[in-house]
């Protein structure tokens, strides 16, 4: 039985070895599995490397998503700490804003990581990338225009270690549980910049998150 079970896990070590060298690597599983894998594979940034982000408020629902102040959130504060550089906007919508009763402390959550940051002599005032540190922004935002952002595949994020760029997109079933993070590196470089410029402008006419709490 156990050796059935080696080769098993062999063939799917085997499978993934073989998709990560065509540039593809799914992590799919439940909840912990997400969370788990997601933060370890975060943890090997470092200094001079980047995690660029737009992010959606479900993704940090508690209980069947990353959590308000799960792991995923302490490990961007950690590699940050060791010298990453973080960008994050939170597309908001209106609809979100009034009946989303886990968004105040999601937003806490960040603000909360960000005034760590500073404390330690981070930087967390300045949006553009070239600055370091780590920087939260906000946009509220139309349902149907955030809509098409995500069917055009605008709900990613971006790691950078060493020049070398991997794309990220989270899964969503029907009742917005996150149940898969597709890791890409792209053949064609022109998606990964295409991605970092869209990125950029949206960064660029983002809100700091600190003024989240006094908007209308």
């Amino acid at each position: 039985l156990f050796s059935w079970m080696v080769k098993h896990q062999l063939r799917l070590l085997r499978r993934s070895i073989e998709d990560m060298n065509h540039g593809i690597y799914d992590l799919t599983g439940n909840y912990e599995e997400i969370a788990t894998g997601l933060s370890q594979y975060l943890s090997v940034l470092s200094k001079g490397d980047e995690y660029l982000t737009v992010s959606l408020p479900s993704f940090w629902h508690p209980g069947r998503n990353l959590g308000i102040n799960g792991r995923f959130l302490t490990m961007n504060k950690l590699i940050c700490q060791r010298g990453a550089t973080i960008r994050r906007v939170f597309l908001i919508t209106p609809e979100e804003r009034q009946n989303d009763p886990h968004l105040p402390k999601i937003v806490q959550a960040h603000l909360n990581v960000m005034n760590e940051i500073r404390a330690g002599g981070g930087q967390t005032g300045e949006w553009r990338i070239e600055a370091g540190g780590y920087y939260t922004g906000f946009k509220l935002i139309d349902k149907n225009k955030r809509d098409v952002f995500l069917r055009e595949g605008k709900h990613f994020g971006l790691w950078s270690r060493q020049g070398k760029v991997i794309m990220i997109f989270p899964i969503y079933n029907e009742e917005d549980t996150v149940v898969s993070i597709k890791f890409r590196a792209a053949l064609d470089r022109s998606k990964i910049k295409h991605l970092r410029e869209f990125f950029i402008a949206l960064l660029a006419e983002s809100e700091p998150l600190e003024q989240y709490l006094g908007t209308s």
